[in-house]
């Protein structure tokens, strides 16, 4: 592909570049921050952390608040959507780009020059910011969340094959200016150099609130146990094997979340009780009241849900695909299976051994106090400074 250009103006000039200040900030582009997914968690979590150690961090996304108190080290700008089309659960995509976005960004760059811009998704805002960054001629840095091409398998029974060669073929060129891409997981870097995206990699893993999500918060215990799904309701999560994996099964059964599938799973599971999306402390205690947790997804690139899990002393069952599998150790603190099959006897073995279910609770919850945020954000801060140094 060629390089795009917006066929108007920003009403901007590229200025003169002043050199950035030490603390001059990273903008950093997203499509999502305020939905309930992995990707809007990070982000949030990433902000969290940049405002407790005075890191300076514009974030650029959707929402209702462009005007962010200008003397905030971390700003969030919120730009609604002007004229675009959902193609995801509360997501949409730009048709036009953004004006407020273009300008928001040089009224910024002006009095303090961003010295580098990260892109995290390849939709409408993060086009904005490969573009901006360019035209500003500051370094760029891109992070990968979401296997899209997978998506597309589960959403796209047409010219399937076609679409997929094609949709790989459109994150290497978005991506192909970064001059590094941040993955979650090695395997996750494995892959895209398999589908000939060559551009240098690095780890920017994740990490959880080991009090947030704790076996502290659990207030009640079944008989029999209770089996767990956490997450969207939607093709591309595998939740038409939730009712395989559960017939004949004698536990309760838990479903947290929403999304397109939920009648026909509430019709396939009908003495599941289903509570919709959760968060904060009702979503703690959903986690620390269960004893298995179910993630048959094969589309994931790492996962939050399995460490969330993890951290609330709750032992694991996914899928052998890229994503948890990269981070669990297989048969200590959870397991693994290659098919329905697989997963299905190992989610009868730990119903029926509480003691090995026990065993394994401990060995996730020991793993998951390892995985600290302050370490993976500053995983984050190290390649900006390469990348965008001051």
């Amino acid at each position: 592909m060629t390089e795009c250009n917006f066929p108007f103006s920003f009403d901007v000039n590229p200025m003169v570049r002043a050199m950035p200040s030490p603390l001059a900030p990273i903008a950093l582009f997203t499509d999502t921050y305020h939905e309930i997914n992995g990707v809007s968690n990070t982000f949030r979590r990433i902000v969290a952390e940049f405002t407790r150690r005075g890191i300076p961090l514009h974030v650029y996304t959707y929402g209702s608040n462009p005007h962010p108190d200008p003397r905030d080290v971390v700003q969030v700008r919120e730009f609604p959507h002007g004229l675009s089309l959902p193609y995801y659960e509360h997501l949409r995509w730009e048709l036009w780009p953004n004006r407020k976005v273009a300008k928001s960004f040089w009224e910024q760059h002006r009095k303090t020059p961003y010295r580098g811009v990260h892109i995290a998704s390849p939709s409408s805002m993060g086009w904005m910011g490969r573009l901006l960054a360019r035209r500003a001629g500051v370094p760029l840095i891109g992070s990968y969340h979401t296997h899209i091409a997978h998506y597309i398998v589960y959403r796209s029974p047409i010219a399937r094959r076609l679409l997929v060669h094609y949709t790989w073929k459109y994150l290497g060129w978005f991506y192909r200016p970064c001059k590094l891409l941040l993955v979650p997981t090695h395997q996750v870097a494995r892959d895209l150099a398999a589908h000939d995206i060559k551009i240098p990699t690095d780890i920017f893993t994740r990490g959880i609130d080991s009090e947030a999500f704790s076996p502290a918060h659990r207030t009640e215990t079944s008989d029999p146990p209770t089996v767990l799904y956490v997450g969207r309701l939607s093709k591309e999560k595998s939740v038409e094997q939730l009712p395989e994996l559960l017939d004949g099964v004698k536990a309760n059964v838990m479903i947290v979340g929403d999304g397109p599938e939920r009648e026909w799973l509430e019709s396939a599971l009908p003495t599941a009780t289903f509570t919709g999306y959760c968060r904060g402390e009702e979503l703690a205690r959903r986690y620390a009241n269960a004893d298995v947790l179910l993630f048959p997804s094969r589309s994931d690139t790492f996962g939050n849900v399995v460490l969330e899990a993890m951290s609330s002393g709750v032992a694991p069952i996914v899928a052998d695909a890229t994503g948890p599998r990269d981070f669990v150790n297989d048969g200590v603190n959870a397991f693994v299976g290659k098919d329905v099959s697989e997963m299905k006897r190992a989610l009868q073995t730990l119903l029926c051994d509480p003691e090995l279910r026990t065993a394994m609770s401990a060995q996730a919850r020991a793993y998951a106090e390892t995985c600290d945020w302050e370490v993976a954000v500053n995983q984050l801060i190290s390649a900006y400074d390469r990348v965008c140094p001051g």
